[in-house]
């Protein structure tokens, strides 16, 4: 028998974490990293706020699939 329990089932924990849009939000937010990275280093440091700005959906990315974990383990699906 084999057991798709979240916890204990990788495909299905990889199926929930990158559904499609959250695979889309995903590349897009590489394709958003890589963009500002270019016109940050393009430009010698300038526009400042250009390399924080880039890592930012890539944090909110992360954070959002820490508490989806979070809440399919506590839920026990």
């Amino acid at each position: 028998m084999i057991d798709t329990e979240y916890r204990h089932s990788l495909k299905r924990r990889l199926s929930i974490l990158f559904s499609p849009i959250r695979l889309t939000l995903f590349l897009g937010s590489v394709v958003w990293l890589i963009v500002l990275n270019v016109i940050y280093i393009s430009n010698s440091g300038n526009p400042s706020w250009a390399g924080p700005a880039s890592a930012f959906p890539i944090l909110v990315w992360v954070t959002v699939m820490l508490i989806t974990d979070s809440n399919h383990r506590r839920s026990g699906n």
